[in-house]
């Protein structure tokens, strides 16, 4: 009885170690459609450290989810030194698309699909250029984009949302979405939705019940060789 016990007890730990440390990323991962402010800092490419090129990068970034596309937009400072800038696509690296520029401000707004996890570290291309700089500087460098999932707050829906708050519904749905968006503009979002806890819970009860299951097939057993 002794053994049968013991033998149980192993299947339950192993059971349940696996339950603590199932992956679970592609749960986490998922964030549902509408536009969010997302904060983020740039580190060197070898390390956790902050990069340099930090400074030029204004804070937050937007992201906008659309059917489950992530695009990421970011304002560039002192812009005219940044002649080249690359992020993930296809398991190599592309120009990031131009999406306004103020030449005045020495700004410039850029946008990217997300190609990979934003949960991690994004690598990307960077050339900077300085000719006012003695000697003149000219270096081309890798930069890891950490953004912070964790400060995500919704600042509105996709396209189609924002076209219907326009006009193309009528006034009494106009105020409910608008009253509603004013709440869901000062929540912080939920990256990880119901589906990960409801996982992690249905794979607990299921070793508890093999646990379970397992003894009283044993004592039965027992009870019939006796």
């Amino acid at each position: 009885m002794k053994k049968m016990i013991q033998t149980s007890f192993m299947i339950t730990l192993i059971c349940l170690l696996t339950f603590v440390f199932i992956p679970q990323g592609s749960a986490s991962a998922k964030i549902e459609d509408g536009t969010y402010s997302v904060d983020y800092v740039v580190l060197k490419a070898e390390n956790n450290s902050v990069s340099m090129a930090n400074d030029y990068f204004s804070k937050p970034a937007t992201l906008t989810v659309e059917n489950g596309v992530q695009h990421i937009q970011i304002t560039l400072k002192s812009s005219e030194w940044i002649k080249e800038l690359k992020a993930p696509k296809g398991g190599s690296f592309a120009d990031v698309t131009v999406v306004s520029e103020n030449k005045t401000a020495d700004t410039r707004v850029v946008k990217f699909k997300v190609d990979g996890d934003l949960s991690k570290p994004l690598e990307m291309k960077m050339h900077v250029y300085i000719d006012s700089m003695k000697p003149v500087y000219d270096h081309n460098y890798t930069v890891r984009v950490d953004f912070k999932v964790d400060s995500m707050k919704k600042t509105g829906g996709t396209s189609e949302t924002n076209d219907k708050s326009n006009g193309k519904q009528d006034e009494t749905e106009n105020k409910t979405q608008s009253g509603n968006g004013n709440k869901e503009g000062n929540k912080q979002v939920e990256n990880n939705p119901k589906t990960g806890d409801q996982s992690s819970f249905v794979l607990l009860f299921i070793a508890l019940f093999a646990s379970g299951f397992f003894i009283i097939r044993k004592v039965n057993l027992s009870k019939q060789t006796n």
